[in-house]
């Protein structure tokens, strides 16, 4: 495909032809586009952040594209995809990140003060924080009713549902467990 182009003596070709007196007098044919002649540059994609920095004279400048921890990038011909390498196994209560697994427990719903255990599965080989929270089904103000942390180790968590004399009255509380710790 021929394409007229304006060319101006000591510019310089894409593919780093030089352009002589001589060379403005001949034809030329396919896709000519001078380095200088380039203002800007633009992202092909629909959506993201341009990773077109400037323009330095005859260099155009663009910002790279790093993936940080757990991060991994894959590219096509318009896109740059950032994926995160946090892993869950399927139907799991958990996730690792890094060198640390995080995962979520429930235990037994309870109506009287009372201590139980949950265990853990045998997913950590040692835990580091136990978060206890209660899960009170009617979510208003005037539960008096919580679970307390008793103890934990690499397998389970011994928590007990306390009250100011209000479990007793029929409404369940729930725990919900948070646990931290290095994986098995």
């Amino acid at each position: 495909m021929a394409t007229n182009v304006t060319l101006q003596a000591g510019k310089t070709w894409v593919t780093g032809e030089s352009v002589t007196a001589a060379k403005l007098n001949t034809s030329q044919t396919g896709a000519q586009t001078l380095v200088n002649d380039i203002d800007t540059g633009s992202s092909v994609s629909s959506g993201g952040s341009d990773i077109f920095k400037q323009k330095a004279t005859n260099d155009l400048e663009f910002k790279g594209i790093v993936g940080g921890t757990n991060i991994t990038l894959s590219e096509s011909a318009t896109d740059i995809t950032i994926n995160n390498d946090l892993t869950a196994a399927s139907g799991s209560n958990y996730i690792d990140v890094g060198s640390k697994r995080q995962a979520w427990f429930t235990g037994t719903s309870a109506t009287t003060e009372t201590s139980q255990v949950i265990s853990f599965g045998g997913i950590f080989s040692s835990v580091d924080t136990v978060l206890v929270s209660t899960d009170y089904p009617n979510c208003n103000s005037s539960s008096n009713s919580w679970f307390q942390l008793c103890s934990f180790t690499s397998a389970s968590a011994t928590v007990f549902s306390q009250s100011d004399g209000s479990l007793g009255a029929g409404t369940p509380i729930t725990p919900r467990i948070l646990v931290i710790g290095v994986p098995v």
